[in-house]
């Protein structure tokens, strides 16, 4: 069970008391036949969920050949229920849908016991458009507020940063420095699990946003490792990986050499190269491999 802290409530904010919406001990995994799932069951899986989302989001980017225009940060200060919550950002994606806002969404929980939101961007768009339509969306200062209860962050994204944003939105485990420190999983300083059953969905969108059905650039995702996986049962495939990942002095990494060519195993090329390879003239081939390599690299990062 996860670790609550009972019924609390800040008069400054709100008038009701609010439950904790994070996870303060979540377990690490949970004795199963099946494999980690769910966004709040265990860090196990919600470690495989941000890796799915992310290899949606970034198959979805490389279909649809768009970066991203803006990526944009909303904070609640109030404290709120997940009822008012649901509320409150039906309405605001519902009103961004109708300006043209096409974004996908991910909410996070804070230690304080606030939510918050990451928006990555599709659609071109001005930073001014974007801040008048965000306002229009969220909630407005009433005369007897001192504040809106929320705020906002909107930076442009360049190109070459979506990879990171798209791990970084989700907390999905990655390599990098932590202040100063190679860490083995980065953001795990900053992954927070919401509480099970607050019925608040983690992820969504506004607008068409996806080119496709999320599972089905998923299924694609399943079918390529199943074709990879039965490529690589052709000991010859294997052998010529090693032959080819030896010939370039390792400028290539042997796992990313048996991705390529245990998904072109069956191809008439690589059969032929495996011939060539057991008869003992691999110089036939020697010129064109490098290239075939980088043609043949699995999409996925």
């Amino acid at each position: 069970m996860p670790v609550l802290e009972g019924d609390w409530w800040n008069p400054l904010y709100s008038s009701k008391p609010t439950q904790r919406i994070y996870q303060k001990k979540p377990p690490f995994s949970k004795p199963s036949q099946f494999k980690p799932k769910g966004w709040t069951d265990s860090i196990e899986g919600y470690i495989r969920e941000a890796k799915k989302f992310r290899t949606q989001l970034f198959l979805n980017r490389k279909l649809t050949n768009d970066g991203y225009t803006f990526h944009v940060v909303i904070n609640f200060d109030k404290l709120l229920t997940p009822q008012e919550l649901r509320d409150i950002w039906s309405k605001a994606t519902l009103t961004m849908k109708r300006r043209g806002v096409v974004a996908v969404w991910v909410m996070e929980p804070t230690r304080s016991g606030k939510f918050h939101f990451h928006l990555l961007l599709r659609n071109k768009t001005t930073k001014k458009q974007l801040e008048q339509a965000i306002k229009d969306a969220m909630p407005q200062k009433q005369p007897d507020q001192k504040r809106s209860g929320w705020r906002k962050k909107i930076v442009a994204v360049k190109d070459g940063e979506e990879w990171e944003l798209e791990n970084y939105i989700v907390k999905a485990k990655q390599e990098g420095y932590v202040k100063g420190q190679w860490s083995q999983d980065r953001y795990a300083h900053k992954r927070l699990l919401f509480v099970p059953k607050l019925g608040l969905k983690k992820v969504g969108k506004i607008g068409e946003f996806w080119a496709k059905p999320r599972e089905v650039l998923w299924q694609g995702v399943i079918d390529r490792e199943q074709r990879i996986g039965e490529g690589l049962q052709n000991p010859g495939v294997r052998k010529l990986a090693k032959y080819i990942c030896h010939m370039l002095n390792g400028e290539v990494s042997l796992e990313e050499v048996l991705r390529s060519y245990g998904y072109s195993a069956d191809e008439p090329w690589v059969q032929a190269w495996i011939a060539e390879l057991v008869s003992g003239d691999p110089e036939l081939y020697t010129s064109q491999t490098p290239e075939i390599i980088g043609s043949s690299r699995s999409a996925l990062p």
